[in-house]
């Protein structure tokens, strides 16, 4: 099973879910090795900045990297940086747009090959289930807090 580390970015910080900082970015990112990936929510652009784009530029080099998006503006400059793009129900028009989505709901997950969710029900689907916040043996990978 792959491991991923879920993170939120603002301004060039990483933090944790509960929002307690980690530190700059790239310096906690390469601390992380145990990890195959990071999944990122970023603040910043879900307000509609693109302030940490050279950030995400620097972590592919190192690190595979996938982004909840909850605006589509700047999508092609995260499709150049090879960053997954994961599609957040309802804010999305173009399903051919993203890698994957994060959803609990097996309807809406319909047109994409990789979920990230906490719902069981998806492993017994021919998606390829990204488990949130515990390690689930019978998924693609997990991505813990």
């Amino acid at each position: 099973m792959i491991l991923g580390k879920y993170l939120l970015l603002k301004d060039k910080q990483f933090y944790t879910r509960e929002r307690r900082l980690l530190g700059p970015a790239l310096a906690v990112a390469k601390k992380l090795s145990d990890f195959v990936f990071l999944h990122i929510h970023d603040l910043d652009f879900e307000k509609g900045l693109t302030t940490n784009f050279d950030v995400y530029d620097k972590l592919t080099y190192f690190i595979h990297v996938q982004v909840e998006v909850y605006r589509e503006k700047g999508l092609e400059t995260l499709r150049e940086y090879n960053v997954r793009l994961v599609a957040i129900p309802g804010h999305f028009s173009d399903p051919s747009l993203y890698q994957a989505i994060m959803t609990d709901d097996l309807e809406i997950a319909k047109p994409f090959k990789d979920v990230v969710t906490q719902n069981p029900e998806f492993l017994k689907t021919s998606h390829r289930v990204f488990y949130l916040w515990k390690k689930e043996p019978r998924a693609y990978a997990s991505i813990l807090p």
